[in-house]
């Protein structure tokens, strides 16, 4: 149970990364 919290909370850090990362491409993409 505390292991797949953990891996929650990992997968949830790598997303929220990529989410920032996939939104300044996407606002670089608007403004070319």
């Amino acid at each position: 149970m505390k292991s797949l919290n953990f891996g929650n909370n990992l997968l949830k850090e790598i997303f929220f990364k990529n989410y920032k990362r996939f939104i300044l491409i996407i606002f670089l993409m608007v403004l070319t």
